[in-house]
């Protein structure tokens, strides 16, 4: 049996042959390969945070590397429904039913469309949010919408903060607070240093003030529900309770894995 391959699932990338297993580009009749680069918009797309010759929205790591679920699978078939426990249950229900929301969502953007609600997206290290992200950040570009670039809840703060003083101030230099906020397509993930404590605040602002411009954001974090509603003082995450809300740009759903016995 062959080994598998981590870096493009045994399928492919997009514009070149596959690094570790040698696999030839999958195709040139996607809109994808049809591109010189991610930063490539069409020519009808009324904003892009990144102009011509500055920085790449996505980062070169991930250019051509789209999210796979056989990837995640692969890597943990303990926890699929093949492998039974004593009593004949599944090992980790809830490890599917994660990949089974993932795809629905990279399915939307493959497709050439935005999810029309909010979500976290909360899993521990290794289970691929990042690839994951970029990978609907490729799509989304690839199909013509404004996509920004992915930062996390610090450079969020920076960027709220200052914007609300200066109102030309832009972020490194080349993202400005009404391109970043109008945006199609936002991913945003929660810093892992000391400041993680207050970044649901953050988040929250973020995530309201584009639910009054009918827009969706994804936001990545590593930490458990239980670890954020911990860490919430200020009631931040009490929209994630109103499951009921029509609002689902203002009221996140929340696509959550945590390994058993590991939840912090």
């Amino acid at each position: 049996m062959s080994k598998y391959c981590f870096t493009c699932g045994g399928q492919g990338l997009v514009d070149k042959v596959c690094p570790e297993c040698g696999h030839a580009p999958a195709g040139s009749d996607s809109k994808l390969s049809q591109m010189s680069s991610f930063s490539q918009v069409k020519a009808n797309t009324e904003t892009t945070l990144v102009e011509e010759g500055s920085a790449e929205i996505v980062q070169p790591a991930y250019k051509g590397i789209f999210w796979n679920r056989r990837i995640l699978e692969n890597d943990n078939t303990e926890k699929l429904p093949e492998k039974f426990d004593i009593a004949g249950r599944y090992n980790d229900r809830l490890f599917v039913r994660f990949l089974d929301q993932l795809t629905k969502i990279d399915g939307i953007f493959k497709e050439g469309g935005i999810p029309n609600k909010s979500v976290y997206i909360i899993a521990p290290p290794g289970y691929s949010k990042t690839v994951f992200a970029y990978s609907c950040m490729q799509h989304a570009l690839a199909n013509g919408y404004s996509v920004a670039p992915l930062i996390d809840t610090i450079e969020l703060k920076r960027l709220l903060v200052l914007a609300s003083e200066k109102l030309d101030y832009k972020l490194y230099g080349r993202f400005s607070y009404d391109d970043y906020m109008s945006s199609d397509v936002v991913f945003v993930t929660v810093t892992h240093t000391y400041y993680r404590y207050d970044a649901y605040s953050v988040l929250d602002e973020l995530i309201n003030r584009r639910a009054r411009l009918g827009l969706a954001t994804f936001v990545l974090s590593r930490y458990s529900l239980k670890t954020l509603y911990k860490w919430d003082k200020l009631g931040s995450l009490d929209s994630l309770k109103n499951s009921s809300s029509k609002d689902g740009r203002k009221y996140p759903s929340v696509v959550a894995y945590v390994e058993p016995r590991q939840e912090r």
